[in-house]
């Protein structure tokens, strides 16, 4: 029987509090690049400032790929409490990457093409192919491949997992953004400026969009501990197997 969303919730939150320093050690690499931006953005106008801003963006974007491979390889070790051997995790979520940016770029093809048909295709596809990601992470399964195992991995319960697939993510990410926006209005309410004026802004001053990107950051390896637990625990309860126990019951 798979687990409640409420009983993932509960357990991802208790494995990541438990190592949130060595997680978040990870996920703060994305600060690297986002910090040497930041210095960018006041520096004067020349070609080199922009190239460094477009070597600053690229170093981000790998990063953002290596540290989602390297948290879902390193939840799993969690999970399961196998012994941390960091070597090996670096070097595996290295060789994962170029299976893992083929499924991303898939994933991305086919839910902007189910959203541009209609809404439902591309929500379809979310949840048919939510779970091509970690497939290529852990199996080493590559492009189409991953996502005919995600599919299957969906099949027969489709609602069952699109309320998990899309209720963790979503309660983290109301948490996270609930958490930001009061440290936001906090911090500009000590500097004497009109919280509503932050928010009103197109561009968010630099302070604020630090407190955003650091939020994301804190909140980037719950939700990696949250789908991996999801991931294991639909391939621990296939659904034939549920069929079969519900046949047996009567």
């Amino acid at each position: 029987m798979l687990l409640s969303l409420t009983e993932l919730f509960k357990r991802s939150l208790k494995l990541y509090r438990e190592n949130i320093w060595l997680m978040l050690g990870y996920a703060t690499w994305l600060l690297v690049p986002f910090a040497a931006m930041i210095a960018l953005s006041y520096a004067p106008e020349h070609w080199l400032t922009t190239t460094g801003a477009i070597l600053a963006g690229a170093v981000e974007l790998f990063f953002a790929f290596w540290v989602s491979i390297l948290l879902i390889k390193l939840s799993v070790q969690l999970i399961e409490n196998k012994p941390l051997d960091t070597k090996t995790l670096h070097l595996e979520s290295t060789q994962r990457l170029p299976a893992f940016l083929g499924v991303v770029f898939l994933q991305a093809i086919i839910f902007i093409g189910g959203i541009l048909l209609f809404v439902a295709p591309g929500l379809l596809f979310l949840v048919w192919y939510g779970f091509a990601q970690p497939i290529a992470i852990l199996e080493d399964k590559r492009g189409m491949q991953a996502l005919a195992d995600s599919k299957e991995m969906v099949r027969g319960r489709f609602f069952k997992v699109a309320g998990r697939l899309v209720g963790g993510p979503l309660a983290i990410g109301i948490i996270y953004s609930s958490v930001a926006a009061l440290v936001i209005m906090l911090v500009a309410s000590f500097a004497g400026i009109d919280p509503l004026t932050v928010f009103d802004q197109n561009k968010a001053p630099i302070w604020a969009e630090t407190i955003q990107i650091v939020g994301e950051v804190i909140a980037m390896p719950w939700v990696a501990v949250y789908m991996t637990m999801l991931y294991l625990d639909l391939k621990k309860n296939p659904f034939k197997k549920e069929l079969e126990n519900t046949c047996d019951a009567g």
